[in-house]
């Protein structure tokens, strides 16, 4: 199998990943992932951390390691449900953020 090097190296290779597990699997191993994330997010706030030293935290390594490995099972999960449709979505959603913020600006600087 080819390594990974570009973008499109990685598509697909997890295409491949896709076809050869199947869905089903792929979607169980991406809540699996999701949940290791979790419980390394979780962690920061045991060891104390706050915004100010949130990449000093202790278990950083780990927490790089989980969104790697949740990034991996997202893209396979974003090939299979519509890659097209799910880059409008998230279009979508970064604007309508984006017009909140500008919206919550404007009306603090009215007050």
């Amino acid at each position: 199998m080819k390594k990974s090097s570009t973008y499109e190296d990685r598509l697909s290779i997890l295409k491949s990943f896709l076809e050869e597990s199947g869905i089903d699997s792929q979607k169980k191993m991406a809540i699996e992932e999701m949940s290791e994330l979790t419980k390394e997010l979780c962690k920061t706030w045991r060891f104390g951390a706050d915004e100010a030293d949130r990449v000093d935290v202790e278990n950083v390594e780990e927490i790089r390691g989980e969104i790697a490995d949740v990034l991996i099972m997202a893209t396979q999960l974003k090939i299979f449900y519509g890659e097209v449709e799910i880059e409008k979505i998230i279009d979508y959603k970064i604007n309508r953020h984006i017009s909140r913020i500008t919206q919550a600006k404007a009306e603090q600087g009215n007050k």
